[in-house]
């Protein structure tokens, strides 16, 4: 392709065209449901039994917008503070909640450490239960919000190291497969962890790079090719954002984000208007930060020699670093600070899936005042 140019070439932007949906609709549209589904005394309930883990969910979906200045999130934490959760994970969703909101807590997280398990220092559903990996990871997120350098930061990372499975992936309770919940939580309360190693252990030292690389290869390796978890919306809101978080490919990014957009019902909800499935939707599709651009030029090389006044000849390198399949796009020339030309990408039927890259050679013609910068 040619493009003719007779001032100083300055630079080029890329504006890519995505064939998901915009999901700004999506997400507002959610998030005003659950608004809508605030009771009174500031926490959520889908069901009876569930407003513990309705309301913390929710809350943490505030946190991900930015939403922590609300008077919903003030009612929220007010009514998380002043619960008593009767068993380790909503203790741990408490301590991890008033943490980060910063209410005092110390009475709360100091409890919650205790509950250890005496053999391998892990922490069940109750104190009297055996470890699993999902209450374990949830209690390291308390503690790294809470306490960081406590000495149950390294034990509970220890647990999480010897009880991942063989596949990657970690499992709700003792002696079960892995499941994309467990692992999704283990991957979130390992993200601080992702640079460090343990060392002194039986095995040598241990990275986390390596341990969380392999938690992630085992969600990225069970997607079917319709873009879904188990065809499941809460497994593919989990396993979607954690791979996402993580700046890990996704074979199927553009099924999977069109089977979480397409499942929004008309009030804004998910899943028949739960609201744990609807916040975890939410969190997914934001931390997919999908509204920016899919297509980015990394690297111009000229193939002829830069000359004043001659015409000269580039590669344009083109990749797609974005979550969605791109179809096209435009790409703006930019001669001293106004907009020249442009070049259309979409005319020629462009379509680049996440991680792919498309080489364009292209030549600008100079007038005899033009000069490269």
């Amino acid at each position: 392709a040619t493009i003719s140019v007779s001032r100083a070439v300055r630079g080029l932007v890329l504006v890519s065209h995505s064939s998901a949906a915009s999901s700004t609709e999506v997400i507002n549209a959610g998030i005003n449901y659950l608004l809508t589904q605030q009771k009174p005394d500031g926490s959520w309930q889908t069901s009876s039994g569930t407003e513990f883990f309705d309301t913390s969910t929710v809350v943490e979906l505030l946190e991900t917008i930015g939403s922590t200045s609300t008077a919903a999130y003030a009612s929220s934490t007010d009514w998380i503070d002043h619960q008593f959760p009767n068993n380790n994970e909503f203790r741990a969703d408490q301590v991890r909640t008033l943490a980060v909101s910063g209410k005092y807590f110390t009475s709360p997280i100091q409890f919650l450490i205790n509950q250890y398990n005496d053999t391998d220092k892990g922490y069940g559903f109750q104190n009297s239960y055996a470890s699993d990996p999902l209450v374990t990871a949830k209690v390291l997120r308390a503690v790294t919000a809470g306490d960081p350098s406590n000495i149950a930061v390294t034990a509970t990372l220890l647990y999480l190291v010897n009880h991942q499975n063989s596949d990657g992936g970690w499992s709700e309770a003792p002696g079960l497969t892995s499941s994309v919940y467990a692992t999704a939580v283990g991957l979130e309360a390992l993200e601080p962890y992702k640079t460090f190693f343990l060392s002194g252990l039986p095995q040598g030292t241990v990275s986390f790079a390596s341990i969380t690389a392999n938690a992630l290869s085992y969600l990225a390796n069970i997607q079917s090719s319709d873009g879904t978890w188990n065809q499941d919306l809460l497994d593919t809101s989990l396993a979607f954002r954690a791979l996402n978080r993580y700046q890990t490919p996704v074979t199927y990014a553009d099924q999977a984000l069109s089977f979480l957009l397409s499942s929004q019902a008309t009030d804004g909800s998910f899943a028949n208007g739960s609201i744990f499935t609807t916040a975890k939707v939410l969190q997914a599709l934001v931390d997919a930060d999908l509204e920016n651009p899919d297509l980015a030029v990394t690297s111009v090389t000229p193939l002829t020699a830069l000359v004043n006044a001659s015409p000269a000849t580039f590669d344009v390198r083109i990749v797609n670093e974005g979550a969605a399949t791109a179809t096209g796009g435009t790409l703006y020339v930019f001669v001293d600070d106004l907009r020249f030309g442009s070049f259309d990408l979409t005319g020629y039927g462009v379509v680049l899936n996440p991680g792919d890259e498309l080489l364009l050679q292209l030549t600008f013609e100079t007038g005899a005042a033009a000069r490269f910068i």
